[in-house]
């Protein structure tokens, strides 16, 4: 398997199987990596009598997409856990008003390859195993990460922003190149953050792009999106606002197609918290928030 560079500390599961029924025949790990003109690979050892395979490869150690039915090619499925406390917390209206054992995190990119009829011939020497058309196998990532962008208005109000997206798929099967599961709807969880503010002329406050990259097993496609936004105001009473809204036509634009940007026409208005002050001035730091340097589209 080759890459454009080097991948500290990567391992690689390969699983051939009966293209029968997907059952397991034979299995290695392989880790072992080089360099030549093609560019980086990482290659291994497997011992397999001869016959027709499935091959399967998928990275191992990701700490929160995992792999279930680990035992059949047909059966292997990518999934994330649900979110924890922590992050619970900080979407406290929402998560009141949904099932919180259907919101996720979001998965890492898991790359998987996948190969179908393979033939390997009876030999006593070691050869090498190689697609159907004689070249090395590659893999890709099952996930799509999506750059999501909106304006939020007083910016300088709010602590932190997390959103709920519905909708998502929760899981994918390793087998499929298309394999989101659509009978497996779940609410995806991710943070936002803020870009430069800037002062908004004759009005309170301030306002800046709200952005964030999440990524998925994809948008189930007859499914309703709704992203749901929680913000926290910087008060000791812990006061928050929630704002709602379906973006499931943001999908189907050209954009979210070729280059998986959702830049939604939409500004989120954030009422100033009591005791701010006719100035908004509830300090120009912005604690609980993530910064990152990053393009913004307009």
């Amino acid at each position: 398997i080759y890459s454009k560079a080097p991948v500290s500390g990567l391992a690689v599961r390969a699983v051939l199987s009966s293209p029968v029924d997907g059952k397991i025949v034979t299995e290695t790990v392989i880790r072992n990596q080089g360099h030549d003109e093609r560019g980086y690979y990482i290659e291994g050892y497997i011992a397999a009598p001869g016959g027709e395979y499935n091959l399967i490869m998928y990275q191992l150690g990701l700490p929160v997409t995992h792999i279930r039915n680990i035992d059949n090619y047909f059966d292997m499925l990518a999934y994330t856990d649900m979110v924890d406390e922590r992050e619970l917390s900080y979407i406290p209206a929402i998560s009141s008003r949904l099932d919180s054992n259907k919101i996720m995190s979001e998965p890492e990119h898991l790359m998987v390859g996948r190969y179908e009829g393979l033939t390997v011939e009876n030999s006593l020497q070691v050869d090498t195993l190689r697609t159907a058309g004689g070249d090395h196998f590659t893999a890709a990532s099952i996930a799509k990460s999506y750059y999501l962008q909106l304006r939020i208005n007083g910016v300088e109000w709010v602590k932190t922003a997390a959103a709920v997206l519905s909708g998502m798929a929760g899981s994918s099967r390793l087998c499929e190149n298309e394999g989101m599961v659509q009978t497996d709807p779940v609410n995806l969880f991710f943070s936002m953050r803020h870009g430069d503010r800037t002062k908004r002329i004759g009005q309170k406050g301030s306002s800046a792009v709200l952005y964030t990259t999440f990524t998925t097993f994809g948008k189930i496609p007859d499914m309703t999106s709704e992203l749901m936004l929680n913000f926290e105001f910087t008060k000791s009473d812990g006061t928050t606002q929630t704002e709602s809204f379906d973006i499931t036509e943001a999908f189907k634009t050209p954009q979210a197609i070729e280059n998986q940007w959702l830049i939604l026409d939409k500004e989120i208005n954030i009422t100033p918290p009591e005791g701010s002050g006719s100035s908004g001035a509830m300090g120009p730091g912005v604690e609980g928030w993530e910064e990152k340097d990053a393009e913004l589209y307009m």
